[in-house]
């Protein structure tokens, strides 16, 4: 099955949201970079849905990085717009619904001044 992470990236790339290979990562983002955004899959993986063939269901993590309190907020608001969707053709995966659990959680990353805010969405899609 193809990596449903890359089409949500390639999605956000095509907005100009942030652009993969300068600031969008897939499961692990560098501790170097001061302003990033980052998509995870749960530990647990995505889940086969047993009842409906071809469907899954998921959540995926999506943590905004910024130096900017301000900046990082606005980015992340920009995100949770453009990923909140229903019925929705990406490249390998038709979305049938892709929605925000809660508002942001804003932590700051340790002593790097960093600012870090995360947001969980509930995924269901089929291929």
């Amino acid at each position: 099955m193809p990596n449903i992470l890359e089409d949500i990236q390639d999605y956000v790339n095509d907005r100009g949201i942030a652009i993969v290979g300068d600031d969008s990562f897939q499961f692990s983002m560098p501790a170097k970079v001061s302003r990033g955004v980052l998509f995870r899959l749960p530990l647990t993986g995505v889940k086969i849905d047993h009842e409906l063939r071809g469907y899954f269901t998921t959540q995926i993590q999506v943590i905004v990085r910024d130096a900017d309190y301000k900046a990082g907020g606005e980015r992340c608001e920009t995100l949770t717009e453009a990923l909140t969707m229903c019925h929705r053709r990406l490249q390998n995966f038709y979305v049938d619904y892709m929605r925000p659990q809660h508002e942001p959680i804003i932590y700051p990353r340790s002593e790097s001044g960093y600012i870090e805010f995360s947001v969980n969405y509930d995924v269901r899609f089929y291929s």
